[in-house]
């Protein structure tokens, strides 16, 4: 596993930008998804279908922001092909996995949760 800003990169954001389920499931998305690990955040705008790399932004404009914390070795785990029954899902990775946990408003995990298990899923891609 790299370092957190190699978790996406440009590769997976150009296919997850041309997958049309998620172009449908993020349509109306507006928020900002972070990846964190010890080596600090990678982050990410989802704006009306379209993914993109973003600077780190301390500041609360009122956007959504959905924030994925783990360690290497939880991350490792995540992204690991083929995963098990507990870390298959972003939700069961943060019941069941030490270390992985979902940070910020439930409410906008829970409305951008198609869209965002699909960056996962391009996530898990891109490292396997």
């Amino acid at each position: 596993m790299t370092e957190c800003r190699g978790l996406i990169e440009q590769a997976s954001i150009a296919s997850c930008n041309q997958d049309l389920e998620f172009a449908l499931a993020a349509r109306w998305s507006d928020f900002r998804l972070v990846f964190s690990c010890e080596c600090g955040p990678a982050e990410f705008v989802v704006r009306s279908g379209t993914l993109s790399a973003a600077e780190p932004s301390a500041s609360d404009d009122g956007e959504d922001r959905i924030e994925i914390r783990g360690s290497h070795e939880a991350w490792g785990a995540f992204v690991a092909r083929p995963g098990t029954r507990n870390t298959q899902h972003l939700l069961a990775m943060a019941r069941r996995s030490p270390g992985f946990e979902l940070v910020g408003d439930q409410l906008a995990l829970v409305r951008n949760l198609r869209a965002i298990n699909i960056v996962t899923e391009h996530l898990k891609a891109s490292d396997g």
